[in-house]
């Protein structure tokens, strides 16, 4: 179980027990965690937020196959820009596909199904 479950799982049973729970019982119970704000996919290291992507893609029923391909895209891409998601730009995205063309002299067929991941992703 995580901080966050057993928190929640405090605070029911206060609730639970009592019909008008005192603020100071929660203020007490919430004294035992460290609470931070967390603004969400910037908060997170970018292949972290690839797990939390091909987990979701995965529960929608997509191929092994296909999990792998938008993990190996995804990881090329994280390693080429290396910075959070939260963090990444248009021209981040701009700068990978030239690189791809250019330098890596990939195919457009090739090309369009990396741009496909990456709006699947950050979309």
């Amino acid at each position: 179980m995580n901080a966050k479950q057993e928190l929640a799982g405090r605070v029911m049973m206060l609730v639970h027990d009592e019909i008008k729970p005192d603020t100071q019982r929660v203020l007490d119970i919430l004294s035992d965690y460290r609470i931070e704000h967390s603004t969400g996919i910037e908060d997170m290291d970018f292949m972290r937020q690839v797990n939390h992507f091909l987990g979701a893609k995965k529960s929608e029923g997509i191929a092994d196959k296909t999990a792998h391909n938008y993990r190996l895209y995804l990881t090329m891409f994280s390693s080429y820009i290396n910075k959070q998601a939260g963090e990444v730009t248009t021209n981040d995205i701009r700068d990978f596909i030239t690189y791809l063309s250019e330098v890596r002299n990939n195919k457009n067929s090739s090309i369009q199904t990396v741009i496909n991941t990456l709006r699947s992703f950050f979309g």
